[in-house]
């Protein structure tokens, strides 16, 4: 893992997946000064491309089936902001196969906040070990 400065100025934080060979690493953008790139995670983030992809429906971000279009062609995927929750999005199907396709959109959603928090916790004891490797205090890292 890496820390580097971002060159956004988005404040928001992001989500980007960067294609290394046949390897997908993930770079996740806090503020404008702090970006981590995780490697170690491509399986997992061909998993999710999957089940946004499978998912596809009128209710998915257009955004986040981009982004998802993008991994699974190994190109660099988009970036977006990774704060949105997916409960806030307005389901209302009409019939029971939207409300499939919205349970499945859903579903999904709730799949890529799992990841992004996997990817957090990751990035979390990375840095906690490269502390202890480091000499420093050995009490958790917090990430704000």
């Amino acid at each position: 893992m890496a820390q580097a400065a971002g060159t956004s100025s988005n404040p928001e934080p992001t989500l980007e997946i960067i294609p290394d060979g046949s390897k997908l690493t993930v770079a996740i953008t806090l503020d404008r000064f702090t970006t981590f790139q995780i490697s170690g995670w491509t399986e997992q983030i061909l998993d999710l491309a999957k089940a946004i992809v499978a998912a596809d429906s009128k209710w998915m971000p257009g955004n986040i089936r981009t982004f998802a279009r993008d991994a699974l062609a190994f190109k660099r995927a988009r970036v977006f902001p990774i704060d949105e929750d997916p409960e806030a999005l307005n389901f209302q199907a009409a019939n029971e196969e939207e409300s499939e396709q919205a349970r499945r959109t859903l579903d999904a959603l709730k799949q890529l906040r799992s990841f992004v928090r996997g990817v957090f916790y990751d990035a979390s004891e990375q840095l906690k070990k490269q502390a202890i490797e480091l000499g420093e205090d050995d009490r958790p890292t917090t990430i704000q």
